[in-house]
């Protein structure tokens, strides 16, 4: 009888470390998901600036940063915290109306 109550608690114990371990992992692949649309807007914006307003020396250096190093350098971060800032202020001036 204790032997079948020290497995049972044994069990429980491992599905929850499991369901824990669930939790972690669904929370990691969820930002990682977040980050790779992020990358993906960064791209498609780049390719949208060609003919917008971004100067060709700017995004040149932008592109190059992230293509070849894999890099966020403070220019890129600077220029898109800006983006990104402009959008939520248009979205919270649309939402106002």
């Amino acid at each position: 009888m204790i032997k079948k109550i020290k497995t049972y608690i044994a069990k429980k114990k491992n599905e929850k470390e499991q369901k824990v371990q669930l939790i972690k992992a669904k929370e990691y692949y969820h930002i990682l998901k977040c980050g790779a649309t992020f990358l993906r807007y960064i791209r498609d914006d780049l390719a949208k600036q060609k003919k917008d307003q971004l100067n060709r020396t700017q995004r040149r250096r932008i592109e190059k940063q992230l293509t070849q190093k894999g890099e966020f350098n403070a220019e890129v971060v600077d220029f898109y915290s800006k983006r990104i800032d402009d959008v939520l202020k248009q979205i919270k001036e649309r939402e106002a109306k």
